[in-house]
């Protein structure tokens, strides 16, 4: 599988913008609740090995990715998606673990995201699932309803493109924010 570069130079597609860099944070499920752990109970811890969804780049978990606007980002979770679910390696080189995969799109139209897709794989039959233009909403009657369809699918990779349509909030409001957030992680 090309990358997405060799991919879009193929085809004579030119960035809008400049390609900017990618920032992951990582988050995980915390429990209200919790007596303070100790140090050395916490270094004597079994906490199993990482979990990566592509190797060293994707961790099970939550994984933001943000960057400027028309640098790639949609690209790069389709094909993120495609070699998740078909199992392959990211780029030729990074492993994925397969698995089925919901995106949920509230930024692109379905005819634009066949355009990419059938740029990206020659595939015909993955377990790719979309939301399209749906008017998902980080609230709990739409995550309720994407987490019980993901648990039928056997789904355990949810991308959502693009963050600013899904909620209310302010972007520039830590607790609005954190709050989102919250909601969001219940996916995890």
């Amino acid at each position: 599988m090309d990358s997405i570069k060799d991919i879009l130079d193929k085809k004579s597609i030119k960035p809008v913008g400049r390609m900017e860099e990618f920032v992951t944070v990582v988050s995980t499920p915390s429990s209200e609740n919790r007596e303070p752990l100790k140090f050395t109970d916490l270094l004597l811890k079994d906490l199993g090995e990482d979990e990566w969804v592509a190797e060293r780049l994707i961790p099970m978990g939550l994984t933001v990715m943000s960057a400027q606007p028309a640098s790639y980002k949609t690209w790069l979770l389709l094909h993120i998606a495609i070699s998740v679910a078909s199992g392959r390696k990211m780029f030729n080189h990074i492993e994925t673990t397969q698995s089925g995969v919901l995106i949920i799109d509230e930024e692109n139209s379905e005819r634009l995201l066949q355009k990419r897709i059938k740029l990206l794989t020659n595939e015909t039959d993955l377990p790719i699932y979309f939301m399209v233009e749906n008017a998902f909403k980080a609230d709990d009657k739409h995550i309720n309803k994407v987490i019980k369809f993901c648990r039928k699918q056997g789904i355990r990779l949810i991308t959502i493109d693009s963050l600013v349509r899904i909620h209310s909030g302010n972007e520039n409001d830590a607790v609005q924010m954190s709050e989102m957030f919250l909601k969001v992680r219940r996916f995890t």
